[in-house]
């Protein structure tokens, strides 16, 4: 079994210099095991979308008014990491994230090795109608925990690819990362 550590934003706005994370997740995998995690909301310092608030993620300004901002976790993140994969589902918008608050605050980007479960799930499942996590998650009869909560989202996907591992065998799932 691959150990890793599965990372979920929960984001609020797409500006035009980086996207908005209000809450980050991640949750750490030893051995096929649940064995760690960490999660805290993010003070993006910018407006919240009142849409997304009320329609997504559920967290508002009053919410994240005295959370760090990334800039304050980001040695935290990198430390919980440390050398393992990130496991996300949508490699695309969790890396876009890190790399433009990294940008904004003036950080050193952390060059992670990225598992996407989402990609996994199309070239293992090819006939499956949808490929979001929780539809993975029903498919693999795992059990449900709340949408758009950063850490349950990292939880659940970091069981997906658990799930993954089990039913395809780990040479299989490290030909197709590699």
């Amino acid at each position: 079994m691959l150990d890793f550590v599965a990372l979920d934003f929960e984001f609020d706005l797409h500006m035009a210099n980086r996207i908005s994370i209000v809450e980050i997740g991640m949750q750490k995998v030893m051995g096929g095991k649940l064995v760690d995690n960490w999660q805290t909301l993010v003070n993006p310092e910018s407006q919240l979308d009142a849409y997304a608030s009320d329609n997504i993620h559920h967290i508002y300004a009053s919410d994240v008014l005295f959370a760090p901002t990334f800039a304050t976790i980001w040695p935290q993140i990198i430390a919980f990491v440390g050398d393992l994969p990130v496991v996300v589902h949508g490699v695309k918008n969790e890396q876009q994230a890190i790399i433009t608050n990294c940008q904004f605050y003036d950080l050193p980007i952390q060059a992670f090795k990225y598992i996407d479960t989402l990609t996994l799930a199309k070239k293992l499942l090819p006939d499956l109608p949808k490929y979001n996590v929780n539809y993975l998650a029903d498919y693999f009869k795992l059990p449900m925990t709340a949408d758009h909560a950063a850490l349950d989202d990292a939880q659940l996907t970091a069981q997906v690819l658990v799930s993954m591992q089990t039913k395809y065998g780990i040479d299989v799932i490290n030909k197709i990362i590699k």
